[in-house]
């Protein structure tokens, strides 16, 4: 009986342990997430599944979420009244100049970590942005030792010389396809820019007052 009663307690410990052992983000529609936490941004908050710890970090909008339970017993309540309001600054824009790009917010250049944090504000273009990132990287990686294969053979077939037909053929399919990754990288990129400026250039109404009566003004 003592062996019983000491099994439910093990039992019960377990339980308890794994139960609090995670952090429960409750959003503003009432949908709990079972996750852990990974890292709080000005305006995101990134997780992992608690179901899959060490799989994809996730984002969600801080404005969506009411509050994080931490698996210590912490709260972090989100107050929408007490968030930082963003400070629209201007169109993004890229300048794509092989080594060292260059950023642009309206008419001001700024750095490739200050581009980043602008567009971390739009969870959309951030996943873009990402996508585009990671592709030319890739590409990047790739491109470097096919074209010193394919250059290498080339110069081979140049001076007379017999070529590696198999070295030849795969560090041409590789420099060619790291260019296709970086061209896709650079598309996603774009279409980053594009959708943070179209959330800013939405159009709007709002109502007017004056000496010729009521009337709406029309933002672009």
């Amino acid at each position: 009986m003592n062996e019983f009663k000491i099994l439910l307690i093990v039992l019960g410990l377990t339980l308890s342990n794994q139960l609090f052992s995670q952090d429960l983000i409750i959003k503003k529609n009432g949908d709990e997430i079972e996750s852990v936490v990974v890292e709080i941004t000005e305006s995101n908050i990134k997780y992992r599944k608690y179901t899959n710890s060490d799989g994809p970090i996730y984002s969600i909008l801080k404005s969506e979420v009411f509050m994080i339970k931490y698996k210590n017993g912490e709260k972090d309540i989100f107050n929408e009244e007490k968030a930082k309001t963003e400070i629209y600054s201007g169109e993004l824009r890229i300048d794509f100049t092989g080594f060292g790009n260059k950023y642009w917010q309206g008419e001001d250049k700024i750095s490739k970590s200050e581009f980043k944090s602008v567009i971390s504000k739009n969870i959309e273009a951030e996943n873009s942005y990402l996508i585009g990132s990671s592709l030319r990287t890739t590409g990047l990686i790739f491109i470097i030792p096919s074209s010193i294969v394919l250059g290498w053979q080339v110069g081979n077939l140049a001076s007379g010389e017999d070529a590696n037909t198999a070295a030849l053929t795969l560090s041409g399919v590789g420099f060619v396809g790291s260019i296709i990754l970086d061209f896709i990288g650079m598309g996603k990129i774009r279409e980053s820019i594009n959708i943070y400026n179209k959330s800013h250039n939405k159009l709007s109404f709002k109502p007017s007052i004056n000496a010729n009566g009521i009337g709406l003004v029309v933002n672009f």
